[in-house]
């Protein structure tokens, strides 16, 4: 073979043909050429030298100089590269795919391999060198990988489909790449909307995963890729009764196989399976999932489970010298700790997030209450949204005690926080519910004064104010409240609260003939209200009584005895029937009359 210095390969000649062995087709390993002379100062760009150089730097982990290597070979060779080598030179352009794929270059990677594919007929089609190109075949699958990396899905399952046929008698081959094979058919299968198809396909690994020697760590590869699949699905659902049948398949796929995909914290962590874990829950959430979602968070391990898996790992190693490897990882946990915002936090919030969306507003709250316990020095607007959300989720289920608490906290760490105003309303409830009146109305007050009338952030201090001013004994105060809330805010959770004492602050004071009024109004807009009804009944049989409306008295009291039979306001509901029948008895010239009325007005006050 001819010597060459020059940095071309060819000025009107090319080296002369060399056939390269099956090592070269079949393996990164390069086979034993005879070498160019080149000097010591110059590089040797012989296809050899610069295939072997490739090929040592992929097997090096330096897959950007190994790519760098292999266009400089195809920008020398040029078209020479099949005249000289045969078809089997394919296997170059197959090792500079495989070197593209490492570094996510999906399209390049896609490009060489379609090349190696039909290297034997384009490139070599004039090529008078006889011999195999023994990749041919396998780029079809990695062809087909690029394309799913690229989202095209269907076009992928045509390649893999195309593969199998082709190396369906070659059962070794087969054999070598069938796990990949069938997690990525499977995956691709999911994401066409064949989910059963794709299930089935990534099942066979979990199901033969001892014939077929499957690592819990591509089991868990195969988890993920149907995981993804899922969400793509449930995004894709036109009805919520399609993505909950998707959530339902997803979650009866893990009961049966979960416990098989036994990855310890340590390879979790070494392998990035945490932080797509962690998204696939993120994304099943996103996609209405919240079930699913916990169900993925659930697997991800805390930093202190991945230093106590590495530990004991290290305890039973010879020596007393760590291995690099796993300082490597003791290292990162070290810098994931030391972050503003610790994964495990952040873990924490996301799962708070989907028990949230379930409608679930304890697991959340306790949540939070171990956050404001056990990280008390993250960075200050982090510490205020922990306590801010254990204060929210506290008044969310009643825990009025504890807003309070979570409340006290915060105005004492953080008075001027913009998160303070929030906090003031979280703690409202349960200064109302101890009677502490007068702190409610100077909470409300402040609260007033920053949002404008009929803001979201108002209407519960806006309710609460007129509420904890008619406590107080401020009636005139309060029925102003009372009716500028009535005005603003319509179908509020508190609206039925403050139309009922809007209407028995009127009575209180003195003015029945728009208590009855506004009484009416109330029953109107709340026909059913359990809580109100018979009071505003027992309101209204008083207006009426006191606006010498006897009959229309006697009527509020039938309606409330026949609603609320069980009512504490029927006692003296029964006393103003009596004292309407009997003032009616008075007004009756028929003696037999009025002696009626005055016999059941006596029964009535028996009642009361």
């Amino acid at each position: 073979m001819r010597t060459m210095t020059s940095p071309r390969i060819r000025n009107g000649h090319h080296p002369s043909r060399t056939s390269l062995t099956t090592a070269l087709a079949m393996s990164i390993a390069v086979a034993a050429l005879i070498p160019w002379q080149a000097s010591a100062q110059e590089e040797d760009l012989s296809v050899e030298a610069l295939y072997r150089s490739a090929a040592n730097l992929a097997i090096e982990g330096n897959f950007t100089e190994a790519i760098a290597k292999y266009e400089k070979l195809f920008d020398l060779a040029g078209e020479f590269l099949c005249e000289d080598f045969g078809p089997q030179a394919g296997g170059i352009v197959f090792d500079y795919g495989a070197a593209l794929l490492q570094v996510q270059e999906w399209e390049k990677a896609r490009d060489a391999f379609e090349r190696c594919h039909f290297f034997d007929e384009k490139d070599c089609a004039k090529s008078k060198v006889k011999n195999e190109n023994t990749r041919k075949d396998l780029a079809l699958f990695q062809w087909g990988f690029c394309e799913s990396q690229l989202g095209n899905h269907a076009r992928a399952l045509e390649l893999y489909d195309q593969y199998l046929e082709t190396v369906k008698t070659k059962t070794e081959e087969l054999a070598k790449i069938r796990n990949a094979f069938k997690l990525r058919r499977g995956a691709s299968l999911v994401k066409v909307g064949r989910l059963d198809e794709g299930a089935a396909e990534i099942k066979e690994l979990f199901d033969k995963r001892i014939e077929w020697q499957v690592t819990p760590q591509f089991l868990m590869q195969g988890l993920l890729e149907l995981g993804m699949g899922w969400v793509e699905q449930a995004q894709k659902a036109t009805t919520p009764g399609a993505a909950e049948q998707i959530e339902v398949q997803a979650q009866l796929f893990l009961d049966q196989n979960a416990a098989v995909v036994d990855v310890s914290p340590v390879d979790k962590f070494r392998f990035g399976f945490i932080d797509r874990l962690k998204k696939l829950g993120f994304d099943s959430s996103e996609a209405g999932m919240q079930t699913l979602a916990l169900r993925f968070f659930s697997m991800v391990p805390t930093l202190e489970e991945v230093e106590y898996d590495l530990q004991s790992r290290i305890q039973i190693l010879p020596g007393q010298a760590v291995p690099a490897a796993y300082q490597q990882i003791i290292d990162q946990v070290k810098a994931q700790r030391e972050k503003p915002i610790s994964p495990d936090l952040e873990m924490q919030r996301l799962t708070a997030r989907a028990y949230e969306l379930l409608g679930n507003y304890l697991a959340p709250r306790e949540i939070y209450r171990h956050l404001v316990e056990f990280h008390p020095d993250v960075e200050k607007d982090r510490r205020a949204e922990l306590l801010h959300e254990a204060a929210r989720f506290s008044t969310m289920i009643g825990d009025y005690a504890s807003a309070q608490y979570f409340g006290e906290i915060f105005l004492a760490e953080m008075p001027d926080h913009k998160l303070r105003d929030n906090v003031s309303v979280f703690m409202l409830q349960s200064l109302f519910s101890s009677q502490q009146f007068d702190e409610v109305v100077r909470i409300c007050e402040m609260v007033r004064e920053r949002f404008q009338l009929g803001d979201e952030q108002r209407e519960l201090p806006d309710a609460l104010y007129g509420l904890a001013l008619y406590s107080l004994g401020r009636y005139e105060d309060a029925q102003v409240a009372f009716d500028e809330y009535a005005k603003t805010y319509k179908g509020t959770p508190n609206r039925e609260m403050v139309m009922y004492h809007r209407a028995n602050n009127r009575m209180i004071l003195g003015d029945f003939r728009q208590g009855a009024e506004l009484a009416h109004e109330f029953q109107q807009e709340f026909p059913e209200s359990t809580k109100f009804g018979d009071l505003s009944l027992s309101d209204l049989a008083l207006c009426r009584y006191n606006l010498e409306d006897y009959t229309a008295a006697i009527a509020a009291v039938e309606k409330l005895e026949e609603g609320f039979p069980q009512s504490e306001a029927l006692d003296r509901a029964y006393n103003i029937k009596g004292d309407s029948l009997v003032v009616r008895s008075d007004d009756v010239e028929d003696e037999a009359e009025s002696a009626k009325l005055r016999e059941e007005g006596l029964q009535s006050y028996l009642k009361a």
